[in-house]
């Protein structure tokens, strides 16, 4: 290896002391800027990670385009090599020479790119039996991901449906500046003119993974020289999250505060700053413990701004919004209904405190002697600020009982207060008695905060829609509509007479003209190239991977979560939406369809389990079993619940009781799959089990020699697939757990995601860590576990499903949807059927397959059906 990597120093060194007289553009000049430094000067200690981090950008831009990059891959093998796996590059002449060569290699595919071609297959015969429903994760009990149903023919996009992320981050404008959160590994924020939208700065962080890099989650907070913004991340207390202060002429980090962890899959950090004061909730998450202790948001920190010492902290209750600083009191809402007034000095810590009859899911707003909270039984309360006597309330109707929070953010202008709600619907009320002065009904839901600027409010509504409407008690008239874009709103809008900021979650930053409504100018969040008028990333959300959730698709219907905190329902033909539930958190999970509900859980939010009614998403119970990252196994009218605290449940799955409790010493990550006699799911404690189905006792318990992770188990003729390490393929004996066969992963390649078998064959996917480039799906016999065939361009952390003699895959390092013959060419290859070019990368989400179609959620922010 160490005379390979010379001669890489060699190549490397040649090539960047070449001038390139064709040099190409990548179309973001912070790229373009590295790739001349390193052609100057080969990389060193000093500088290694800020260019490696740079060259993972440039990939993952060259990677989005769709072009080949099998001229990165053994480059990109070679850096592996000296990757730590903590997201720490170890530094030498050989890793920087290793850096070098894969800038090197870049720069070919940059020069001359080669474009991977789209194909489409053969249009079916329409006629058809009834579409065979697919209404557990990957399929079925057994987990196989197997349908007789033919799937998708011809690879054609039928529709694709919008799921965004649950971006809460305001902006800030100021003195002809905007400051904006950047939740990238990249960039952290960045600084803009309010007139054009040009760059001022931004603030980076050299990270190259999305495992373990932060992400910035919070609204930006203003103080006098600096702004303060606070991230989430993955992992637990051992990778604490900060509050970092920026400076706000440069970007340039001032000092950086621990505030506990907050998992990324919670979506939103909550912090209030001013000059004297740091406010953070905190709770706790350790999932690498054994057992794992987590638990939500619900203790006030408060600290000195300066010294970051800490004053005081206080457990109030579950919080979901911002606190509010006001002088020297801090207001925050909280669970079961509480809201709040919290001295910061003195002994005496509660001003008063106000109990709601419902849950308070919001952030409080003060106005005058007013405090103002919407709780979720369609109350908004006026409080008064120094007592906390109730001055006035309101209720509101419509209710809209799916939705986790009912009530926007209150804002308050000219003696009118106004207000958004689930139920679809603007308030304007007197501010001195609550008496509703006009109401106006809008195209959807209403999260974000009304914002007032002259003679106008401004509401944005969850369907992508801001509302111009005239203010005052002779308002409620429209002025104009505008729809932004096809993605939730829901960050609080911001502007000024120059531009109304609005924030969507499909992470664009949209200034619109005040009076018209028009688009002024539009920044991504997530660093890209626009080219041809399409955004290409060439960052990804840090943290961890947010979109998931596998869809499932039963009687004309398809279910899927996603890290906008829902579960939404969508005509399987059309993509139309039929309803949309509302959780704390990102549903990661797959929502499982059985005897005419639906059941999901959340991970980084309350503890809630739900069961909806599958036809028009009414809750029909929910229970607090804990966070649940996998969807629940089902069989014979009983759930099996597997939790990141470490817990299986079983639960009846018409009333949520739970029957039994086996608790093991990690987390639950894998799926449950269930046969006659048994549970099968396995344990960050080391060990896959299978338990019994009556009473949860352990049949047996195979020590894998590390953790598995979201790789499901899959059953098959008495025999179960697991991943075993992230190195290995297993099979086991499904009665006794005994090694049948291995199948091994070559390094510096690892296994994650679900395998697939029917008909004698298993189809295993395969990616090089923290890659972007070579995923891998293999064939292998399932008696003995030999290789049949493999496919480079497919797989990754998404497992495959199968048709018939079509194996369907997405790709977590590669844009592209695939079909594939599943039985090869016989020759150690396979033919591709079909291959459609997405918007981004599939991350631990599988395909489902029902009739003629194949539904998959991608990372581009859209769940796709192709025919």
């Amino acid at each position: 290896m160490f005379s390979l990597l010379l001669l890489f120093s060699a190549v490397a060194g040649q090539t960047s002391r070449t001038a390139n007289p064709r040099f190409v553009s990548s179309g973001i000049d912070d790229i373009d800027q590295m790739r001349h430094a390193v052609a100057s000067s080969r990389t060193k200690v000093g500088n290694a990670r800020a260019r490696l981090a740079v060259l993972f950008s440039w990939s993952r831009l060259l990677m989005n385009q769709g072009f080949d990059m099998e001229g990165f891959v053994q480059a990109r093998e070679n850096i592996s090599r000296f990757d730590t796996g903590t997201n720490k590059f170890e530094t030498s002449d050989e890793s920087s020479a290793a850096i070098d060569a894969g800038f090197a290699a870049l720069e070919t595919i940059q020069a001359k790119p080669l474009r991977i071609v789209e194909k489409r297959g053969v249009p079916a015969i329409p006629a058809m039996l009834a579409p065979t429903d697919w209404p557990l994760f990957h399929a079925n009990a057994a987990q196989d991901g197997y349908t007789a149903d033919p799937g998708p023919s011809e690879g054609k996009l039928a529709w694709r449906f919008p799921i965004g992320h649950a971006w809460y981050s305001r902006p800030l404008v100021e003195n002809g500046r905007v400051y904006v959160a950047a939740p990238g590994t990249t960039t952290l924020a960045y600084c803009l003119d309010e007139s054009t939208g040009r760059m001022i700065w931004k603030a980076r962080q050299d990270e190259f993974a999305t495992y373990g890099a932060v992400r910035i989650a919070s609204a930006i907070v203003s103080l006098k020289d600096k702004i303060v913004v606070r991230e989430v991340g993955s992992g637990g207390e051992d990778r604490s999250c900060h509050v970092l202060y920026l400076n706000k002429q440069n970007g340039k980090l001032i000092n950086k505060v621990v505030a506990g962890h907050i998992d990324y899959r919670r979506s939103f950090a909550p912090v209030a700053a001013n000059e004297r004061y740091l406010a953070v909730p905190r709770g706790y998450q350790q999932i690498g413990n054994r057992p794992p202790l987590v638990w939500m948001l619900n203790t006030l920190v408060l600290k000195e701004t300066g010294t970051a010492k800490t004053l005081w902290t206080l457990r109030v209750g579950d919080i979901f919004g911002d606190p509010v600083l006001d002088g020297d009191r801090v207001y925050v809402a909280a669970d079961p209904g509480d809201l709040y007034a919290l001295n910061a000095t003195g002994e005496n810590r509660v001003a008063w405190q106000f109990r709601a009859n419902a849950a308070l899911h919001g952030t409080p707003a003060v106005f005058g002697n007013a405090v103002y909270i919407g709780a979720n039984d369609g109350n908004l309360y006026a409080i008064h600020r120094e007592t906390g006597r109730l001055l006035w309330s309101y209720n509101a109707k419509p209710l809209q009982p799916r939705a986790f929070q009912f009530y926007s953010t209150a804002t308050q202008s000219n003696g009118f207060v106004y207000v958004g709600t689930a139920g679809g619907r603007l308030y304007c009320l007197d501010a001195q008695t609550g008496r509703p002065v006009w109401e106006k009904a809008l195209p959807d839901w209403v999260r974000s905060r009304p914002l007032v600027i002259g003679n106008a409010v401004y509401a944005a509504s969850m369907d992508g829609t801001v509302t111009a409407i005239r203010a005052g008690a002779a308002g409620g008239q429209v002025l104009w509509q505008n729809k932004v874009g096809t993605h939730q709103i829901l960050a609080d809008l911001v502007g000024t007479p120059t531009g109304l900021l609005v924030s969507s979650s499909d992470l664009y930053l949209n200034s619109l003209n005040p009076a018209t409504g028009k688009l002024q100018w539009r920044q991504s969040l997530l660093e890209s190239a626009f080219i041809d008028g399409q955004r290409y990333t060439a960052d990804y959300m840090a943290g961890g991977a947010d979109y998931q959730s596998s869809p499932t698709v039963v009687q004309g219907r398809v279910f899927v979560g996603g890290p906008d905190h829902f579960v939404h329902a969508m005509d399987a033909s059309t993509g139309r939406e039929l309803w949309r539930f509302e959780t704390s958190a990102q549903v990661s999970g797959t929502p499982i369809y059985a005897g005419g509900r639906v059941y999901f859980g959340q991970q980084g939010g309350d503890k809630d389990f739900y069961a909806v009614d599958a036809k028009d998403g009414t809750l029909l119970w929910k229970r607090p079993l804990g966070w649940a990252w996998v969807g629940a196994g089902y069989s014979e009218g009983k759930l099996y619940v597997g939790t990141v605290e470490g817990e299986v449940h079983c639960v009846r799955a018409a009333t949520g009781e739970i029957l039994w409790t086996h608790k093991t010493n990690g987390g639950i990550y894998p799926s449950p799959a269930t046969d006659t006699n048994a549970v099968y799911t396995g344990s960050w404690d080391g060990h896959f089990f299978a338990l019994d189905k009556k009473n949860g006792a352990i049949r047996w318990a195979y020590y894998l020699g590390g953790s598995p992770d979201s790789a499901a188990a899959v059953l098959s003729n008495g025999r179960l697939l697991i991943q075993s390490r992230f190195t290995h393929l297993a099979s086991l004996d499904a009665q006794t757990g005994n090694r049948i066969w291995d199948f091994p992963v070559a390094p510096p390649y690892v296994g994650n995601a679900t395998p697939a078998v029917h008909d004698g064959r298993v189809y295993v996917s395969t990616h090089m860590e923290r890659g972007e480039v070579a995923p891998k799906l293999f064939a292998l016999d399932e008696t003995t576990g030999k290789e049949i065939w493999r496919y480079r361009g497919a797989g990754g952390l998404t497992g495959a499903s199968i048709a018939r003699n079509r194996v369907f895959v997405g790709a977590s390092e590669q844009v592209f949807f695939t079909c594939l013959d599943a039985k090869g060419n016989g020759d150690g290859t396979t033919q591709v059927v079909w291959r459609h070019k997405l918007g981004g990368i599939i991350d631990e989400s599988c395909p489902a397959i029902y009739g003629r179609r194949a539904y998959v959620l991608a990372s581009d922010r859209y769940l796709y059906a192709f025919e």
